[in-house]
């Protein structure tokens, strides 16, 4: 029997035979997850929290990542267990900012699923361990970006109360304007409504690359690019 095996179908004796039996507490299976990470996926949080204790005591590694580069932290993240979270930041052994095959760290999964406990725990984590709270992920958006989008208010609250933090993308992928702010209620972001301001929607929206030099207004979905000075004053 497996440790995994005996985890999934929460049967504490054999798990705990496994462990005192020398069976190797980092082992994958085949979606290359170990049991700390099958522990983060039991819905009885209390039963998980007993059985991550054994299996950290025993050597288990926080940090190993499954087939996708995600690591127990971050399902315990995806799966809101929040005590879990602080019991695997505690023994913390890896870089916070591991980043999984979208380049997305915990902090962008926390912003992501909205919960503010456990937002600040991996934030203030990752501030005492001076790395950055400003990470960009394969299409440039930082955890504070993500919290703005996806209008998880409370950790957007948290993240524009820090110093230092980052919310826009550095791809230029839709331009930032007010129409599109008050679609999404954002109406408490005036410090990002800059001429240069842009982000990502992650709305499968047209690209529109940023041009200062353009009225943001000009550009529609779909739109050409606007006439010159010149074309428009030869029509008159």
């Amino acid at each position: 029997m497996s440790l995994h095996y005996a985890i999934r179908n929460k049967l504490l004796p054999e798990v705990r035979k496994l462990v005192e039996g020398g069976s190797d507490v980092n082992d994958k299976d085949d979606s290359k997850r170990t049991p700390l990470t099958m522990c983060c996926l039991e819905d009885d949080e209390k039963w998980a929290l007993g059985v991550a204790r054994m299996l950290l005591q025993a050597g288990a590694k926080v940090g190993i990542t499954d087939k996708n580069g995600r690591s127990p932290l971050t399902f315990c993240v995806l799966f809101k267990r929040v005590d879990l979270c602080e019991l695997f930041l505690r023994a913390i052994d890896f870089d916070l900012n591991q980043e999984d095959i979208l380049g997305n760290t915990a902090l962008h999964y926390s912003s992501l699923v909205g919960n503010l406990q456990i937002c600040s725990l991996i934030l203030s984590a990752t501030l005492r361990s001076n790395l950055s709270i400003n990470p960009r992920n394969k299409i440039g958006q930082t955890p504070a970006g993500l919290a703005l989008i996806k209008h998880t208010n409370e950790c957007y609250q948290l993240y524009k109360q820090t110093p230092n933090i980052e919310f826009l993308s550095k791809i230029p992928d839709v331009i930032l304007t007010r129409p599109w702010m008050r679609e999404r209620e954002f109406v408490d972001c005036p410090d990002l409504m800059r001429k240069d301001a842009t982000m990502d929607v992650l709305e499968g929206t047209k690209v529109h690359r940023s041009r200062p030099h353009l009225n943001v207004h000009q550009f529609r979905r779909g739109s050409a690019v606007p006439r010159s000075r010149k074309q428009r004053c030869s029509k008159r």
